[in-house]
């Protein structure tokens, strides 16, 4: 997490440092406090089963009556609970200032039900699922434009548990309001690749030693998931980097390989990578890079993910490809249309809909 470090000097930085101090020794106080009563009371909330086989994240509504109730509903074919990942729930007053009203932590959240407290008037809930970090990386986010500067990081993204992110406003005198968790990342999918070099001098030649990566990659995200793309931090530039490759927990996030050596016949190699959203002002769009070997030496066909450079948070970027002709010398050079052919289709990850939430 990225947290704001403010610098005074004189007594006015003395004056704020035992401020701020105090502050986040009273948000850990209210933190531990919230920890021990929550479990006394979730001891007497029902728990929600719900069978699951499907890989697919699931769809999820959150609702969030006026005197702070929330409750989640799950469609009936997948749960959460194979996830076991904690939801944080964190309230803003919904004013010109957008302090931090109240916290609240649950524990390999499954879709059952929590109740955050609050004071009255108009609020604004912020749900945090799937957290990588420990309960008082929050004692920073003093208001809304503190959460606004934190990010996660692609690095510390696992397969297991995705992070996901939602937010809603409960106005005064409103029944209910609704957010929908959805991932942060987005996700580039390789459905099927085939070769074909018929009317080459190399048409019988095949492709081996096949990787498929990406370079360019945002690997910063403003965890509020707004669209303005301001924590750009780049990984892989122009190239696979050892070193950016280190910093992962799941490397296969950025890079797979492909067993086998590619011929006429089509694959299926079940390729799946994922990004943060980035858009166009970088200049150095993200590139997916098909590596291989012909005849012992190194090509990469490489081609700009997205549409027309954008890359949007909660999409599945889908590729049929065929490799038509040779590839070029370096990942880091845009390849020539006829050389290639490409076949996009782009979805969102997780579908939102709607769901009834009865009180």
């Amino acid at each position: 997490m990225l947290f704001k470090n403010i610098h005074k000097t004189g007594r006015e930085k003395s004056s704020h440092d035992f401020i701020l101090l105090t502050n986040q020794i009273l948000l850990r106080f209210y933190i531990s406090l919230e920890a021990l009563m929550r479990g006394f009371l979730l001891s007497f909330l029902p728990t929600i089963v719900i069978g699951c086989s499907s890989n697919v994240l699931p769809s999820v509504k959150s609702s969030v009556t006026k005197n702070g109730v929330l409750s989640k509903t799950v469609k009936a074919s997948t749960s959460l609970s194979a996830y076991g990942s904690t939801l944080d729930i964190l309230v803003f007053d919904d004013d010109p200032l957008m302090r931090l009203d109240s916290f609240q932590r649950v524990e390999k959240f499954s879709g059952t039900t929590v109740h955050p407290t609050s004071t009255g008037g108009g609020k604004i809930f912020f749900l945090y699922y799937g957290s990588r970090c420990d309960r008082y990386a929050w004692a920073a986010t003093g208001s809304y434009g503190d959460l606004r500067k934190m990010s996660m990081n692609l690095e510390d993204e696992t397969r297991s548990s995705p992070v996901m992110t939602g937010q809603c406003r409960c106005e005064a005198g409103e029944t209910h309001a609704f957010a929908d968790l959805v991932p942060l990342a987005c996700r580039i999918k390789i459905i099927s690749l085939k070769r074909d070099f018929s009317d080459t001098p190399y048409a019988e030649s095949k492709i081996s030693d096949i990787m498929v990566y990406l370079t360019d990659v945002n690997a910063c995200c403003s965890i509020a998931g707004n669209d303005r793309h301001d924590n750009i931090r780049l990984i892989n530039a122009g190239m696979l980097n050892p070193h950016d490759m280190q910093r992962f927990e799941d490397r296969s996030l950025v890079c797979q390989s492909i067993e086998g050596k590619l011929a006429d016949k089509a694959i299926k190699p079940d390729i799946c990578l994922w990004c943060y959203p980035a858009g166009t002002h970088t200049g150095r769009p993200t590139r997916l890079v098909i590596e291989g070997k012909i005849d012992g030496r190194t090509y990469y066909w490489p081609f700009t993910i997205g549409t027309d450079g954008e890359i949007i948070r909660n999409r599945t970027y889908s590729y049929n490809i065929t490799l038509k002709r040779k590839g070029v010398s370096s990942p880091d050079i845009e390849i020539e249309p006829q050389c290639m052919n490409i076949d996009l289709s782009i979805k969102p990850w997780i579908e939102k809909e709607d769901y009834p939430v009865r009180f």
